[in-house]
């Protein structure tokens, strides 16, 4: 909050509370970081690399199921492996 707007608040008498001014900056603070954080996600560079650390996780969590190790042909490994590989079954 500006100093022109405090002292038009104690000019007409209004009561001056530091909680409440401090309450008010924290939430234009908290919108502000959302804002920059929704700023940063919709940058190009910024979804490949999020893009990039999903499928590495996504492999490192698939490499590790047994069905998906052990190989033998069965519906529920030809889906778990569809879906590894980003297919969708039919």
């Amino acid at each position: 909050m500006n100093i022109a707007r405090l002292r038009v608040m104690k000019a007409n008498g209004q009561v001056i509370r530091y909680a409440d001014i401090a309450r008010k900056k924290e939430k234009e603070e908290k919108v502000n970081i959302i804002t920059k954080a929704e700023s940063l996600i919709k940058m190009r560079r910024v979804q490949k690399t999020l893009q990039k650390s999903a499928r590495s996780c996504i492999n490192g969590a698939c490499a590790n199921l047994p069905i998906l190790i052990n190989g033998k042909k069965s519906p529920l490994f030809l889906a778990l492996k569809g879906l590894s590989l980003g297919h969708v079954a039919c």
